[in-house]
């Protein structure tokens, strides 16, 4: 097998475009990114060993859609995909930001492309750069004024509030307080770094030695939000907006989560309760928010009050529910991107979509204080036994296995995104 070394070096002077185009063939972006019809739609997604890349293009190749991949090593599982046209090798985002930039600007050009998607954690070194990307292709997150602001969770949950939203009490603390924290609300209790994703450092604390203990486990110089902790079923609102208006949405209640007392979403249904659509559009015009996002609500237990909890400006781990349902935001992005009509996408309830890893892992994972070792197996069991819904089905076998090969498994059999 040949070193990466000598691949790199390889790829950093070989073109990995398959087929050249004209670029005069392709009208440029305006201010905002979108850009009329060209004679090839395409899509460049960056990062290739992460799920929701795979998905992406497998979804957009089947709507006659060219997908164009770039990472920044030769040896991503997500090159070897039968549905990604053209990979490019580019600077790497997080040492190198400027570089990666314009590396980007110039496959956007010559490769005609009419939407950039990054992966998960990117869209917040990329957000200083949202008005030069949006010169040469649409990019569906917001600027870096508003990235801060609702990634901000105390900011974010101000702003709810302001806006009329149900919000859980908070307060927000140090990493590691000198004194003992006094609440306004009684135990038990969620903690949370005030900026995070993907349910990272998130966790719930019965009494207050578990709480401080979580607290002196991070860093020293993290802040944390500590929320009231409501019984209730979590809700997720996914949509976009443009130009002041919401042009699609989908929504899905959390059935199960790794860890199974609270985390990342496994186990997700179809659902549509009308109210969160005013939640969601109220919180919007409140942020000045425009693109692709995710907001978490939980509908409380008796009550059926609707508690705003939490404003992710990305793709999450949950991509998968939508497509499963039918609804395909990476597309709907696209048609925007080109200037297209948007259809408002309905779509049926009750779809279920889970991850058989993420039900593998809750399981491995147990704790003292959640479900039983003998539930969590019946969970899994009956994942097996609905295959069809699994969203590691729709990985393909020969990126899976030079991921396995490669050990680069994180963003594939970890369930990351």
């Amino acid at each position: 097998m040949r070193p990466r070394a000598e691949l790199d070096r390889e790829l950093s002077h070989t073109p990995f475009d398959r087929g050249a185009e004209d670029p005069a063939e392709f009208p440029a972006a305006n201010s905002a990114g979108v850009r009329s019809r060209p004679a090839h739609p395409a899509v460049l997604v960056h990062h290739g060993n992460t799920r929701n890349a795979l998905l992406i293009a497998r979804d957009l190749c089947g709507r006659g859609v060219r997908v164009d991949l770039a990472a920044s090593r030769s040896d991503v599982a997500g090159r070897f995909s039968r549905f990604v046209s053209a990979f490019h090798l580019v600077p790497d985002l997080y040492s190198q930001p400027s570089a990666f930039v314009a590396a980007v600007g110039a496959i956007c050009r010559r490769r005609g492309i009419s939407l950039f998607l990054p992966s998960l954690h990117e869209v917040f070194t990329l957000a200083p750069f949202q008005p030069v990307l949006r010169r040469y292709a649409y990019y569906p997150f917001a600027c870096s004024e508003v990235i801060r602001r609702v990634d901000d969770k105390a900011v974010v949950s101000r702003t709810a509030q302001a806006a009329g939203l149900c919000v859980p009490s908070f307060i927000e603390v140090s990493a590691a307080p000198d004194n003992d924290i006094r609440l306004p609300f009684d135990f038990p209790v969620v903690y949370k770094p005030v900026v995070s994703s993907a349910a990272r450092g998130f966790g719930i604390a019965p009494n207050r030695e578990a709480l401080k203990r979580a607290l002196r486990s991070g860093a020293s110089d993290k802040r944390w939000l500590i929320q009231q902790y409501i019984r209730g079923r979590l809700l997720v609102w996914e949509g976009i907006a443009h130009d002041g208006r919401i042009e699609a949405r989908f929504q899905f209640e959390v059935l199960r989560t790794h860890p199974a007392c609270g985390g990342a979403s496994v186990f997700r249904r179809s659902i549509m309760v009308p109210k969160l659509d005013e939640c969601a559009r109220r919180l919007i015009q409140a942020t000045g928010y425009e693109g692709f996002c995710t907001l978490d609500f939980i509908q409380e237990q008796g009550t059926g009050r609707l508690f705003f909890l939490d404003f992710n400006p990305r793709f999450g781990t949950s991509l998968h529910a939508s497509l499963a349902a039918g609804v395909s935001f990476p597309y709907l992005l696209l048609q925007i991107a080109m200037g297209e009509h948007v259809s408002y996408p309905t779509y049926p309830l009750g779809v279920t979509s889970f991850s058989l890893v993420g039900h593998v892992r809750r399981l491995l994972g147990r704790r003292a204080n959640g479900p039983t070792f003998l539930s969590l197996l019946k969970d899994l069991v009956s994942c097996l036994l609905n295959w069809r819904n699994c969203e590691e089905r729709w990985l393909e076998p020969i990126p899976l296995l030079w991921a396995l090969v490669h050990d680069r498994t994180p963003g594939l059999l970890r369930g990351r995104p």
